[in-house]
């Protein structure tokens, strides 16, 4: 009887340790600051936002702060961020699920179709001299094709996030972070970039 008590007791105790070191890698929340005072464009413009799914590529080269756990949806977040700009910036837009011709730009009375194509996003991670070291490349290309002009631009962001291995590195904490701000940046380009060329 004692034995299975003592036994009964262990298992208790490993299953208590398991649950109270493990930690949550579920994903964080990333909210986006977005360009203050933005003007509304007048005039009716088509967007087109390719539908393929942006897909984060690691290029990790260490498992220390729990690389492995690193998630980041990058997918919905661009699309909802750039939505949401587009949104603010313009007083009549319409989103296409494919891209319409030029004929049909003229046709339909749109000033200029927007097409906006994502890369996959980069992200490294290395340890150099005990300091875990992330960074998060992004990029976007900006094509305005209207009724006289095509204007294409590429906009970029990226963003790093360090610590010492040894002081609580949680990298998924950090990526969290470094992304955040590189796309605050990125819709902060784009943004610009789009005034600059309507």
């Amino acid at each position: 009887m004692i034995q299975l008590f003592k036994s009964f007791f262990y298992i208790f105790f490993l299953f208590f340790i398991g649950v109270s070191c493990s930690k949550d890698f579920s994903e964080q929340n990333i909210k986006i600051n977005y360009p203050k005072n933005i003007v509304k464009i007048k005039g009716k413009y088509s967007v087109y936002i390719p539908p393929k799914k942006i897909t984060l590529e690691k290029k990790f080269n260490s498992e220390d702060c729990e690389s492995w756990a690193v998630r980041l949806d990058i997918d919905n977040l661009y699309k909802d961020s750039v939505r949401k700009l587009l949104l603010e910036m313009f007083e009549d837009i319409k989103f296409h699920s494919k891209q319409i011709e030029h004929d049909k730009i003229i046709k339909e009375g749109f000033i200029s179709q927007i097409f906006l194509d994502h890369k996959n996003p980069i992200a490294t991670f290395h340890i150099e001299k005990n300091t875990a070291k992330f960074t998060i490349y992004l990029e976007s290309k900006i094509v305005i094709h209207g009724n006289s002009k095509k204007i294409e631009n590429s906009v970029n962001s990226n963003n790093s996030w360090s610590k010492n291995i040894f002081l609580g590195c949680n990298l998924n904490e950090g990526a969290h972070k470094a992304t955040e701000e590189a796309l605050e940046r990125l819709i902060s380009q784009i943004h610009i970039g789009i005034y600059e060329s309507i």
